[in-house]
Formats: structure tokens, C-alpha cells, sequence
């Protein structure tokens, strides 16, 4: 094996091993809930990702009204940093651990093998060369004009914020696709006069469709709606990527 085929191999081990080191450390149990310094307003965040409320009875004992939307967003970042040093811990608990490389699958199996058999069986192998050198450059001009307005697709898909509005106009919310709550406007008078629970059920039905508007944004592949999105499908489909090579 050459020096430069060694080093190959040295680099995917490696970041097989440190793909699994975050994949542990995601997979590690971070808060759910949190509670403010006041005790009366509590976050929580489920297993999908969606915002809720509880707020105490006596919150106005703690927090102005005019207060309480800014309080509300403040709680949920509390929550949200607590989650990101979770994760952290877990990823210093997961550099601890051994990891070891991912065999690499069998040769028959991957697509250079097939590309191969494919040449094989060409009647025409010099013409079928060059056919697939041509499609591979193709391949690569179109990717390179395509990167830019994916990058600012995926970037705008990310950052892009629903607005929530329920029709009783007591208060909007605003999340980002990722889920990340931005801000939540009160009508402070109607908050100050209406019970707690009352208060929290609007709030988590807003939430609620916010997060459901934004579902399919989290959902969808990654290059989805982007130029470089036939290209995502090629990759999860060796067999297509091998037709589309040779020209079949």
C-alpha cells in the first residue's frame, strides 16, 4: 500500500471515530424542563422538540406583566444552554471512551467495484471511460455552480421564523425552523387580568403551531429544494449513481 493510499485509510478511520464520538454525545440524556430563578414560570421541551409552558398562579407576585414575555423567552434560553453544556459534558465523556473504526464494507460492495463491473461488461470500455470522465466533470461544474445558492438556501431555511398570531391577538410567537424560540409578544393587560392557565394554554397552542408549521423544514433532506439536491438522492443510491456515471 502506498504512503498516500495509508494516510487514505489513517483519515476515514479517523473520522469514522470521531463521527461516533458525536453521535454519542448527542445521544446522551440533556434537561427537559427548566425552572426561573422565581419558581414561577417552567419550560419544558419534549422528545420532538416542542416548546411549552407552565406558568405559576402567583407569577405577578414575582414578574411585572409588561415583564412576562421577556421572562418567558429568557426561561427557554436558560433551558437551552443548559442543554448545550449537557452536550458538552457528554462529548468530554465520549472523548474518553475507546471508539474503533467502522470496518469498511466489503469491496464488492461499494461503488467503485460496481463502477468497475460496469466497465467490464461494456462492450466499448475505452468509449464507456471516457463517457464517465465526461460525466464526472459535468458532475463537478455543476455542483461548483450550484454550491453557492445551496449554502444560502440551507442558511435561510435554518434562520427562517414562523410568526404565530391566534386569532384572539392576546400574543404571537416567534420560531425558527431548528425549533429555537426568538421571542414571544404579551398583550400585558390581557395577562395580568386573565388566570395563569389560561395564559399558558394560549402560549402552547401557539407554540404548537409554530412547531408544526416548521415540521417539514426540519424534516426534510438536508439539500432538499436545492441544486445540489439530485445529487443527495445519487449518493443514497449506489446503483443509480453508477447509472447516471456510465450513462445508462
Amino acid at each position: 500500500m502506498t504512503d498516500d493510499a495509508e494516510r487514505f485509510f489513517e483519515l476515514r478511520d479517523e473520522f469514522d471515530r470521531e463521527a461516533q464520538m458525536y453521535t454519542e454525545a448527542a445521544e446522551g440524556e440533556q434537561p427537559a424542563s427548566h425552572t426561573d430563578e422565581t419558581g414561577a414560570l417552567t419550560v419544558n421541551i419534549d422528545s420532538e422538540g416542542l416548546i411549552s409552558f407552565a406558568i405559576a398562579n402567583d407569577w405577578q407576585n414575582h414578574i411585572e406583566a409588561s415583564a412576562l414575555a421577556g421572562r418567558l423567552v429568557e426561561t427557554f434560553q436558560q433551558l437551552s444552554t443548559a442543554r448545550l453544556e449537557a452536550w458538552g459534558t457528554h462529548l468530554g465523556e465520549a472523548q474518553e471512551h475507546e471508539h474503533r473504526a467502522t470496518p469498511l464494507p466489503p469491496t464488492s460492495d461499494s461503488v467503485a467495484e460496481k463502477l468497475r463491473t460496469a466497465l467490464t461488461e461494456s462492450p466499448d470500455a475505452a468509449s464507456q471511460v471516457e463517457r464517465m470522465l465526461e460525466n464526472v466533470l459535468e458532475m463537478l461544474e455543476d455542483m461548483t455552480a450550484g454550491f453557492d445558492e445551496t449554502f444560502a438556501t440551507a442558511m435561510s431555511r435554518g434562520g427562517r421564523v414562523d410568526t404565530v398570531a391566534p386569532l384572539s391577538g392576546h400574543l404571537t410567537v416567534n420560531l425558527t425552523a431548528g425549533g429555537q424560540l426568538q421571542g414571544i409578544t404579551l398583550d400585558s393587560r390581557w395577562a395580568a387580568r386573565s388566570a395563569a392557565t389560561q395564559v399558558a394554554r394560549e402560549l402552547n397552542e401557539a407554540l404548537r403551531e409554530a412547531h408544526e408549521a416548521t415540521a417539514e423544514e426540519r424534516t426534510s433532506a438536508a439539500l432538499a429544494g436545492t441544486p445540489l439536491e439530485k445529487y443527495q438522492r445519487l449518493l443514497d443510491d449506489p446503483d443509480g449513481f453508477v447509472s447516471y456515471m456510465t450513462g445508462r
